[in-house]
Parts: C-alpha cells; structure tokens; sequence
C-alpha cells in the first residue's frame, strides 16, 4: 500500500510539473516550484524511509495521505487565487530615489548579518533578521534594474545584498534555501526579458534537478564548509542511493521521518494545537529574549506533548516538515490549510502582473515556499510578519507606496506592467 500512496505522490506531481512547464511563466508559479521541492527533496527522503530497515513503514499511510492532500489542495488553492478580480485601483511601488537610497541603507544593513554569522555564540535570530533586509534589497534592486532607470546606487545595492546572501549560502552554512532565493529571483529577473522567457524554463527545471542531486549530499557539503571535511561518495552516488536498498545514507530520510512521528504521535492521542504553534513561532522571533528574559519569553508560548516531543525528534538540526506541522494543528482537515496558503499565493501572483508592489511581495514569499513544505509551516508565516512588522511600514513611512488607479475598460494585457 505505502507504494501505491507512492507512486500517487509522484505521478501527481509530474503531472503539476508538465502542466506548469507548459503555460506562460508556468516555472514561476507556487505549484511547480512545491512539485520540484517534492520531487526534488523529499521523494528522495521518502524513498530512504520505505527502503531502510530504520524506520516504520506503517506510519508512511497517513504521511502520504497528508502529503498527497496537501499538494492537491494547495494547486487549488492557488488557481482560485489566480482567479480573483482585478480592483479599481492597487498599490505599487512608488519608483523614486528615496526608494532607491532606502533599498541601499537595506543592503548594508543586511551587510551586517556577515559579522554575526562569523561567531559561533552570536545571536543567530539577530543574524537572521538582519539578513532578511539583504534579501528584500536584492528584490528591490532587481525590480528597480526593471521598471525604473538603474543608477550607481542601484547596482551598488544588488552587488551588497548579492554578496551577503551568496556568503551564507555558499560560504558560511550551505543553504539550500539561500542558494534558491538567488537561483530562483535571478531566473525570475531574467524572464521579464522577453528574450530569454523560453530559455528561462529550461534553467529553472535544471536548477531542481541540479539542487535535488546536491540536496542529498547537504550533511558532507555542510561538514567541509565547517571543518574542512573531505567528500566521501559523490554527490550522484548518496543521490541514487536514496533510490536503492544498498543505500547507507540514512540521515536522508530523517525529516520525513520526523514527520512520520509527529502525525502518528497527534493522531494516536488526538493532541492538536490548533494554530498556536504559529504563535509560538511569533515569539520566538519577535519577542527579544534579552530584553524580556528567557523566562518570561518561554512563559509567553504554548506547550502540549506534541511541542515538547520535538527537540527529541529534530535534535536541532532536522526539522518535522509543513505536512507534520499542518497535521499537529488541524488533522486529516490540514488540506485546507494548503489550500488557504496556496490561495493567497495564487492572489499575490495574480496582482503581481499589475503592481511592483506585489511582484516584489511575490518575490519575498515565492522564494520562501519550498521552505513551507520542507521545513515548517511557521516559515511561511514568520515570512510574512516580518515583511507587514517591519518592511511595510517602513515603505509607507518614506512614501515608497503609492495606489494605482485600474481602467475598467482596458484588457488586461494594457494593464498589466511593462517589461523590456
């Protein structure tokens, strides 16, 4: 039965791949880039699970329906945001130099985070705030090289925020999520050229299939950045191993393992959070332990068994998944919770056709979605609060927000915003 389950999850999201490989900007969109995460990350952490002898496959039957559910829903969820109506007006960017000098104070704000990272017993919650505004300034930069004529400080901006986000990715911890947020914005900058719109396809599906090879080998990568630790296998060999029952790398399938764990462990006891875990999520980031003390920062979240199982089961390191997370708030119902998500996803992609404002919100949260699903749910939210917590009001602040008025009668093609 666990193959059967299996093979649905694959086939159905081949399926989502081939379909959005097909339409305009179809690699762009939320539901191919959850397929390749899936096909990508975790077929491979599932296939480890099914072939070990390590791990339980009976858990595997609620997981996959979980997983398979989950996926499902959130492509309708997202289709049915695609299909919301236009407004009357809409917020974009104002495009002037206070937004270009603002864009440059992010990137050397983000800058600092590089001094952070370098000390082991450094704040890593700091580090990680600061480095969110490299992030945002390289969204920025890339839509000001766009839609609005770039200048020195500019590309000065782009060059810092690159820099910062390519040093932790590549330099500093070996990010799978930071080397896609740059892999992923810089195909998306290149497909507003018309030029490139066909050739973009193609590198974006590469770039999965190149990240899934090397997504397998993400422990040795990490022990060489840190200590200098040769490679053993190749990445292609722990890669094809995870597909076979001489395969020895059983680290692989420990996030889904995880998350096996956690959805039996809910449903055997029928313990739910019900959401609270996105507010324990809300505290641990933006409640300064320094400033309230640990107590009373620890007093302020919620606990149940489930809560206090996990640092058995993640260690630190590992994490339990967006499908386990999903599942510990809303049960066999967590389905429409990623159709909830994927709604709002397909509404910003929707509006970001028409407005920078939400191209560059897309842009944010687009490039955190393979973190939704392979990390935890709370990385999707804790993404957007600290965009509405912090960036919004600052952009509202320096006036960097303007409403744009939408002709009723034009076609959406005369609408929609122009590219070179």
């Amino acid at each position: 039965m666990s193959v059967i389950l299996i093979w649905i999850y694959v086939l159905l999201n081949v399926f989502f791949i081939v379909r959005y490989f097909r339409i305009k900007s179809g690699t762009f969109q939320a539901p191919f880039l959850m397929a390749g995460v899936s096909l990508g990350v975790l077929l491979p952490q599932l296939t480890t699970y099914y072939l070990s002898p390590v791990y339980d496959n009976e858990l595997l039957y609620l997981l996959l329906f979980v997983m398979i559910t989950g996926n499902a829903s959130f492509v309708y969820g997202f289709e049915r945001g695609k299909s919301r109506a236009i407004p009357k007006s809409i917020m974009t960017l104002n495009m002037n130099d206070t937004l270009v000098y603002l864009n440059l104070f992010f990137a050397i704000l983000g800058c600092l985070s590089v001094l952070i990272y370098r000390d082991d017993n450094s704040d890593f919650v700091i580090g990680a705030f600061l480095k969110a505004f490299a992030q945002f300034s390289f969204f920025t930069s890339l839509i000001l090289v766009v839609y609005y004529k770039p200048n020195t400080f500019v590309y000065l901006a782009l060059i810092l925020s690159f820099a910062t986000i390519f040093n932790f990715a590549f330099l500093v911890k070996g990010s799978r999520s930071d080397s896609l947020l740059l892999g992923l914005a810089i195909l998306l900058f290149l497909n507003f050229y018309k030029g490139f719109n066909k050739k973009v396809k193609y590198f974006t599906l590469g770039m999965f299939l190149f990240g899934a090879v090397f997504s397998a080998s993400i422990t040795m990568i990490r022990n060489y950045i840190k200590d200098g630790e040769a490679f053993g296998d190749s990445f292609y060999e722990n890669f094809t191993e995870s597909f076979s029952e001489d395969g020895t790398e059983q680290t692989l399938g420990m996030d889904i393992a995880n998350a096996a764990k956690g959805i039996a462990y809910c449903w055997e006891n029928m313990e739910y959070d019900y959401g609270l875990q996105l507010w324990n999520g809300f505290v641990y980031n933006f409640v300064p332990k320094r400033l309230v003390g640990e107590d009373i920062k620890n007093s302020l979240t919620y606990e149940n068994g489930y809560t206090q199982k996990l640092p058995t089961w993640t260690h630190g390191v590992t994490t339990m998944t967006g499908y386990a997370s999903a599942f510990a708030s809303f049960s066999v119902f967590s389905f429409l919770f990623f159709f909830a998500v994927g709604y709002i996803y397909g509404w910003i992609w929707k509006y970001s056709a028409y407005s920078t404002y939400y191209l560059l919100l897309y842009f944010w949260q687009v490039t955190w979605l393979h973190a939704f699903f392979s990390h935890g749910m709370q990385l999707f939210f804790g993404r957007l609060e600290s965009f509405f917590i912090f960036l919004f009001p600052i952009l509202i602040l320096f006036g960097c927000l303007r409403q744009r008025k939408m002709v009723a009668k034009r076609s959406q093609a005369r609408v929609q915003l122009e590219i070179h």
